[in-house]
């Protein structure tokens, strides 16, 4: 038999990266060696005009014997694989995720979620959202982990992921304060307990907003970042029984339709200049709208969605495809 291929993940400073290259990786069944970039100023510049080299980072382990197989998230990762395949005299087949900001050319599978509206192209892999690092063990071995410190919360449990502010969406105090009415209005039909926890990107502001209007209310409420606490968002994900998450973030948006639960999204103002019919995430929303994955937030839902299969499994399943049909090894 002949050996496994040899396989590298590149991480940086952006979790949303790290998390697809992980969500890739744990469908898997070799085991992949992780690469942490870090950058320096040269990153900045447009990958258009930089050399298909290193600059940019600084100093790593990217050192021979080359990969067999690289997997990359976002347009900074994407011309750091690219210049690892040729380095490699274009032997490395590397996965890119997202759109790179280089010539699709340079790498042999480039996954792009279906709302994205790049041109056609044979390296180009769609997906029905992002893949993501939830799985049924995570979920399983995160519900062991996080079930008593959620213990004392009434039934049903509701996580809220409360993103914030982006290129094209906009939190505003007023939006938050209706967000929170429309949640106590649930909660005093329905019954139950908030499970909120906020992103990197949730103003402070907003934050001190939620924990007074909230008070005496059964809830838990978790600061993203906040010292002596793991970060809970798996464990509210396998310990609830539905899910609210915020416009704004679609890598939030596929881990928590990743759990089986019922998903809904809060609608989130968007930023001016940006009217919904530029905003490529709208056609995402559509698409899970209409497969009933997804339904917009009302005080009175029902809570029945059709879950969502990790997008991740397909990826590994047509990357290794291609990956034996270049003839790299035998399977």
């Amino acid at each position: 038999m002949s050996n496994p291929p040899v396989i590298w993940g590149l991480h940086d400073h952006r979790p949303g990266n790290n998390s697809q290259v992980d969500g890739v990786a744990s469908y898997l069944i070799h085991p992949v060696m992780i690469k942490t970039l870090r950058y320096t100023f040269f990153s900045r510049i447009y990958n258009e005009f930089l050399p298909l080299n290193f600059l940019g980072i600084h100093q790593h382990d990217l050192a021979p014997p080359w990969p067999d197989i690289v997997i990359s998230a976002g347009r900074r990762q994407a011309r750091i694989a690219a210049a690892i395949k040729r380095k490699s005299g274009e032997k490395t087949f590397v996965c890119q995720i997202m759109r790179p900001e280089l010539g699709y050319n340079h790498f042999d599978m480039v996954v792009l979620p279906t709302h994205d509206r790049a041109p056609e192209h044979p390296s180009i892999f769609r997906t029905i959202g992002a893949p993501h690092r939830i799985t049924k063990q995570r979920l399983v071995d995160a519900f062991d982990e996080f079930s008593p410190y959620f213990a004392l919360l009434p039934y049903p449990k509701t996580a809220v992921f409360v993103g914030g502010s982006s290129r094209h969406y906009h939190f505003t105090d007023g939006m938050i304060r209706q967000m929170i009415r429309d949640l106590c209005a649930m909660q005093d039909r329905q019954g139950g307990s908030l499970i909120i926890l906020t992103s990197r990107r949730t103003p402070a502001s907003l934050i001190s907003l939620w924990q007074k209007e909230l008070k005496g209310r059964p809830h838990s409420f978790y600061v993203w970042g906040q010292k002596g606490q793991a970060n809970p968002f798996v464990g509210a994900l396998a310990c609830c029984e539905r899910i609210i998450v915020t416009q704004d973030s679609v890598s939030m948006l596929t881990e928590a339709l990743g759990s089986g639960r019922p998903v809904t999204y809060y609608p989130v103002p968007l930023q001016r200049f940006h009217p919904s019919n530029h905003i490529p995430f709208s056609a995402l929303f559509d698409a899970l709208i209409e497969r009933g994955s997804l339904v917009p937030f009302q005080p009175d839902l029902t809570w029945e969605t059709i879950p969502l299969e990790n997008p991740a499994k397909g990826v590994v399943e047509e990357m290794m495809r291609r990956f034996y049909a270049r003839g790299k090894t035998t399977p």
